[in-house]
């Protein structure tokens, strides 16, 4: 329902901006026709990004519910899940195995082969600006408090040593990241 209504959308705001564009030089004149020309492109652009997205992307995303069925395996095979942003952690404390993904990368380690975990929480930074360069200054400073944010977690392992584990920026993330603290306390100090 959500992307019939994304859908709909794009193509009438396509519709709208092209008509209302064409009805604007008519009415008038030659005087507006090469600003109202570039504006015209610069709306069918942002109309097309529009029309992708409602269209093209959702129909790769709906290819992918074999994906999200082993991602329900996954998260039925371990005591603990968490998924975020291309980033899992599981906990079996049965088989006592920790199981790591980043982005395609996925493997699972016993207890024994985990080192160190720590948390990090950045989000106070803020930069305050006027114009593009504040606006561009304030986007820099996100994604900086954004990778630096997560659980992260030293394994033996040459290739792989350090997983990061990402969290939803949000209110709750401190709860969050204190829980699986603790898990990794209780499951692995105790096992």
């Amino acid at each position: 329902m959500k992307s019939l209504s994304l859908k709909i959308a794009a193509v009438a705001l396509a519709a709208y901006t092209f008509s209302f564009k064409i009805l604007f030089i008519l009415f008038y004149g030659q005087r507006y026709l090469v600003n109202s020309f570039f504006e015209i492109l610069l709306f069918i652009g942002a109309s097309a990004v529009l029309i992708y997205f409602a269209f093209i992307k959702n129909k790769s995303t709906s290819t992918s519910s074999s994906s999200n069925s082993t991602t329900s395996d996954k998260k039925q095979s371990f005591d603990y899940y968490h998924d975020y942003a291309g980033t899992a952690i599981g906990v079996a404390k049965l088989s006592s195995e920790l199981y790591l993904k980043n982005g395609k990368i996925e493997k699972t380690y016993s207890f024994a082969d985990v080192r160190n975990w720590e948390s990090s929480i950045q989000s106070n930074e803020v930069y305050r600006g006027n114009g593009m360069a504040g606006i561009a200054a304030s986007m820099s400073v996100a994604a900086n408090n954004k990778k630096n944010t997560g659980l992260f977690i030293d394994v033996r392992d040459i290739e792989n040593p350090k997983w990061i584990v990402r969290f939803k920026l949000d209110r709750n993330i401190e709860k969050n990241m204190g829980r699986w603290m603790e898990i990794l306390r209780q499951t692995i100090n105790e096992s």
